[in-house]
């Protein structure tokens, strides 16, 4: 079974209706019982949470996460001197522009006024 649709079952059961019919759960169930919803809730939070971190990775640039290397950060640094902006850098080194001024910053290399 795909997360997707685990998801929608569990929302579904966690507002107490049955995700085969579309009937609302009889308040015997013992799916309707206070502990249980709160189980399913704190499952669908946890299913969209990860829904949404691989859909953040799989927009994420490749090397997004990728450990940084003294020669990218020279290249880096030269990229800024030859007055590369990091938006224009980000491309070449396959990272978001806001990972590229940390990295100068920590380099100790201001880009406020590119």
């Amino acid at each position: 079974m795909e997360d997707l649709q685990a998801l929608v079952i569990l929302r579904s059961l966690a507002i107490g209706v049955d995700p085969e019919n579309g009937q609302f759960l009889d308040p015997e169930n013992p799916i309707q019982r206070p502990q249980t919803m709160r189980a399913l809730a704190a499952a669908v939070r946890a299913l969209e949470r990860t829904e949404r971190q691989d859909r953040r990775r799989s927009l994420a640039p490749s090397r997004a996460m990728a450990p940084r290397t003294t020669k990218e950060d020279r290249q880096l640094l030269a990229g800024l001197d030859a007055g590369m902006s990091p938006r224009e850098l980000a491309p070449k080194y396959q990272r978001r522009p806001k990972a590229i001024r940390a990295r100068l910053a920590r380099l100790g290399r201001s880009t406020k006024s590119r």
